[in-house]
């Protein structure tokens, strides 16, 4: 195996320590030994593609934030993040009304029929409406999950997940 360089120190680390920054940033810091019999381990048990904060497709927009994440671990299509001109984050109550539902999911379907990707949570509520208004119209949807990537929560979003693997991100 090639000797490890910074993509994969960032990969490794933060698959050994499931994308806590903190730890991950202290075992850089730190020069933690590192195995690369436990990098390729830590791979094998990975079931996504990654981008990580090195790497050309990394949004630019991300390495702004206090903790940038090192590594971005996806299913889809990473090149929906690259025009960031075309990229609407929309968010909101998951306890929403009926019209807010309804008003977020139109206005998603409208705005993706325009040329715009959504990006947003799966959650319950807006959420989902905003991606599945998305879809409807015909547009990429990006969900960013605060549960890892492998997990679908909540489980009933799990066509919409599986949607987004296919056509969104």
């Amino acid at each position: 195996m090639k000797e490890l360089d910074t993509r994969d120190v960032l990969i490794y680390f933060a698959l050994k320590y499931e994308g806590n920054w903190d730890r991950c940033v202290h075992a850089i810091k730190t020069h933690e030994a590192m195995s690369k019999a436990e990098y390729e381990s830590l791979l094998k048990t990975n079931h996504s593609k990654m981008v990580t904060m090195v790497d050309d497709e990394y949004p630019c927009c991300l390495k702004l934030v206090m903790k940038p994440p090192l590594v971005l671990f996806y299913h889809g299509d990473i090149s929906v993040l690259s025009d960031q001109n075309k990229n609407i984050a929309y968010v909101g109550s998951r306890e929403a009304s009926e019209y807010g539902i309804k008003a977020a999911k139109n206005i998603c379907k409208e705005l993706a029929e325009n040329g715009y990707n959504i990006i947003s949570g799966l959650a319950y509520g807006i959420d989902t409406a905003a991606t599945l208004g998305a879809l409807e119209g015909k547009g990429r949807a990006v969900a960013v999950l605060g549960n890892g990537i492998d997990y679908c929560y909540p489980s009933e979003n799990t066509p919409l997940y599986k949607n987004l693997i296919n056509d969104g991100l």
